[in-house]
């Protein structure tokens, strides 16, 4: 192999760890489907629905209730949201989930879904261990939604209520109004527990390397890239191998390079 075949090829061996980062998905990806609760909200079957729509909550999602001690007769009211990081730009469609619980469906109340034009295509069981699809009329661009509430009454300490993926399909996810539609799925959610507190998976950015140009920093993606930046990969650091500095042609053998295409 000639002096300047052997440079090439050892340039291109040494690019790659430059240019593959991990996949990323559209533009709902990292959502998490969230739970929230407040004791202080009290159920009014003369109220109507829309009414607990518009209902007010939290701005994020760490702030959002998941305990309630509302037992019997007391109706406890639950909404489902979706939450997306800060510098997300999310647009729902479409979102598919389940209902992830302890009890049976005699402690529900009632249930309706919140959001523009939306239509359902449900499970006979929902909402207890049922699925559910919802689509809406025009896309949702809310970071934080709600988009279903429920009131529930005669719990016990220590039940559960809260999001997980649809039975049917095994996966909970988010799509939205491209051609064709990207669906994002969702790993993410969340619980209210009686008598004790819950827990919502709040989302969140990855972050890695970034390089500007030989100076490197941990940032988001969105970052790095809008401030003129090379992203090289979720959870890549700077330390102690900076990914910015560039490899010198001598410290590379033709074993690793024959390694590296094995």
């Amino acid at each position: 192999m000639s002096s300047t075949s052997y440079r090439a090829l050892l340039l291109a061996v040494l690019a790659v760890p430059l240019t593959f980062g991990a996949a990323h998905g559209g533009r709902n990806a990292g959502g998490a489907l969230v739970v929230h609760t407040n004791d202080s909200v009290v159920y009014n079957a003369r109220y109507s629905h829309d009414y607990y729509c518009r209902t007010t909550v939290p701005s994020t999602c760490e702030e959002l209730g998941t305990r309630s001690d509302r037992y019997d007769p007391l109706i406890a009211v639950v909404w489902f949201l979706w939450a997306f990081p800060p510098d997300a730009h999310p647009e729902v469609k479409e979102l598919r989930l389940g209902v992830v619980t302890d009890f049976t469906l005699d402690y529900t109340e009632t249930w309706w879904v919140c959001g523009p034009g939306a239509v359902e295509d449900q499970t006979p069981d929902w909402p207890v261990g049922g699925g559910d699809v919802i689509t809406f009329d025009t896309p949702v661009y809310d970071r934080l939604f709600k988009f279903y509430c429920f009131t529930l009454y005669g719990l016990e300490p220590g039940v559960f209520f809260g999001t997980g993926p649809d039975p049917r399909v095994g996966f909970a996810s988010f799509t939205d109004s491209s051609d064709p539609p990207v669906e994002d799925r969702c790993h993410l959610f969340g619980q209210v527990h009686w008598g004790e507190p819950g827990w919502n998976e709040c989302p969140q950015w990855p972050t890695g390397a970034c390089c500007f140009g030989e100076d490197c920093e941990v940032t988001t993606e969105a970052y790095c890239v809008e401030h003129g930046g090379r992203y090289i990969g979720d959870e890549v650091p700077c330390e102690p191998q900076d990914p910015c500095i560039p490899v010198p042609v001598r410290e590379a053998t033709w074993g690793q390079i024959k390694a590296t295409y094995r």
